[in-house]
């Protein structure tokens, strides 16, 4: 079967301890909370539907620092994150499901921060 279009829009709050590091780099453990809206369309099927749910997750991340001077770093952000709800998508009947939210996401980030 051909995959679902499926959209997660949504806010992370990242919660990271003092971490230990040295020199120009860091290394943190951080927590995670993740709230947002997932919207998915159903196109191949005689009438397009739609529709948008509640996302709500929470998981853990290592954060790797490296300062690049005059306040600015560069941060690798890697973990996963675990869904309060599992979603199923079926086409007429529960019985044909065409698509499942994951229990688990992995969950990736490279920026660029600076401090004040």
């Amino acid at each position: 079967h051909d995959a679902l279009p499926i959209c997660l829009t949504g806010l992370v709050v990242t919660m990271c301890g003092t971490g230990w590091g040295a020199g120009v780099m860091k290394v943190k453990l951080c927590g995670l909370v993740m709230a947002g809206l997932l919207s998915v369309s159903g196109l191949q099927v005689a009438r397009t539907s739609s529709v948008d749910l509640l996302w709500l997750s929470a998981g853990a991340a290592v954060r790797t620092a490296v300062h690049l001077g005059l306040g600015y770093s560069l941060e690798l952000e890697a973990g996963v994150s675990a869904a309060f709800l599992r979603r199923e998508f079926y086409t007429t009947l529960p019985s044909h499901v065409v698509e499942k939210t994951a229990t688990i996401s992995s969950l990736a980030s490279l920026g660029l921060a600076y401090g004040f």
